[in-house]
């Protein structure tokens, strides 16, 4: 068999690379297309790296690229079989979301439990689904390698954590056919929210047009989304983003309650930290002691997204009536619908 490595300051100069390659310790942080297959860099990140919310806030240690960090990168695909039959821990479970709703705080009480490795918006699983909107290879394959990916984690810490649980950015909800086919007994959630809230958030900084605008414009999020959404790209280009949002919303929305019923369950974010232990956790089968239960509680009182000890303020009612009219409409006539569909839906 023959194997690939590189050069981590040259992603393009490969070599041969004959033995099968010992992982642990190093996380796939980066993939890229070599002679049009997935090229896979992995990085030795230290333990640190997972503490924050969204990894690690700094993208040369979220990438792997500081100069002390140990390097390793390979053509993905002759790796696979020995990658998911390395020993490893069980995957105990997969967060999608909405996007303001939640998941980083469930990520956060999950972290008290220190025998679970709970990974946040890893940059590099998710590109493999990305990846597969323009060239539209078999599903079966990408499915392997997305799981690869996913179990690439579950070992990289050897038996340290007990389960691993990835909580994923917003779109890859859109691709739950291939999760799914990968994993079809490993439970998930799907956390949201009142769409008019949502959007209020995107929307509310009116000088850089929010977060939701970077979001859009990165990676080609144009042309991802308009085949999302099923519509011509030059549209997407010239819709007003309150109606974007709108219907990006709504069809997420879609995407998990069409699946829900395979081994899903929907979260509504007013009914957080409470539904963390009535639903979350017994849906993950994770069991909390009292003392657990009562670090979790004090985790949900500080803004889950500053590391800063910040006292946290219910928002949503500032939200609803801060809202633009434009951002008001467009929620209630293209993402009201879907949000009541699953509302009704769920038993939470």
């Amino acid at each position: 068999m023959h194997y690939t490595t590189f050069n981590p300051h040259d992603m393009n100069s490969p070599h041969p690379y004959h033995d099968l390659p010992d992982l642990t310790g190093f996380f796939p942080v980066r993939i890229t297309r070599l002679n049009q297959q997935p090229f896979v860099k992995f990085a030795a990140l230290p333990l640190e790296a997972f503490d924050n919310p969204f990894m690690a806030p700094d993208p040369m240690v979220r990438m792997g690229e500081k100069p002390d960090y140990a390097t390793k990168g390979f053509l993905l695909d002759p790796l696979l079989h020995h990658i998911i039959a390395t020993p490893h821990i069980p995957v105990g479970g997969f967060i999608f979301h909405l996007s303001r709703c939640g998941s980083t705080l469930v990520t956060q009480m999950m972290k008290v439990l220190e025998d679970l490795l709970v990974i946040s918006e890893p940059s590099g699983i998710s590109n493999i689904l990305f990846q597969n909107e323009w060239i539209c290879e078999d599903e079966a394959l990408v499915a392997k390698r997305f799981k690869a990916l996913v179990l690439a984690h579950a070992h990289s810490m050897g038996f340290r954590k007990k389960k691993l649980f990835i909580k994923f950015q917003e779109f890859p909800i859109f691709h739950l056919d291939i999760i799914r086919k990968a994993f079809p007994d490993v439970p998930w959630i799907f956390l949201y929210r009142d769409p008019l809230e949502i959007m209020a958030s995107w929307f509310e900084n009116e000088e850089d047009k929010g977060p939701f605008s970077m979001r859009l414009h990165q990676h080609n999020k144009p042309l991802y989304l308009a085949k999302q959404l099923q519509l011509n790209p030059l549209d997407i280009e010239k819709m007003p983003r309150e109606e974007i949002g709108a219907k990006v919303i709504a069809q997420m929305i879609s995407a998990a309650l069409s699946n829900l019923s395979q081994q899903g369950l929907a979260v509504d974010y007013a009914d957080l930290p409470r539904a963390f232990f009535s639903a979350i956790a017994p849906h993950f089968g994770l069991t909390i002691s009292g003392k657990q239960a009562h670090a979790m509680l004090e985790v949900s009182q500080f803004y889950s997204k500053n590391k800063k000890a910040q006292i946290f303020e219910k928002d949503s009612e500032r939200k609803r009536t801060s809202a633009s009219l434009e951002v008001k409409e467009a929620a209630k006539h293209w993402a009201q619908p879907q949000y009541k569909l699953l509302k009704n839906a769920s038993t939470i």
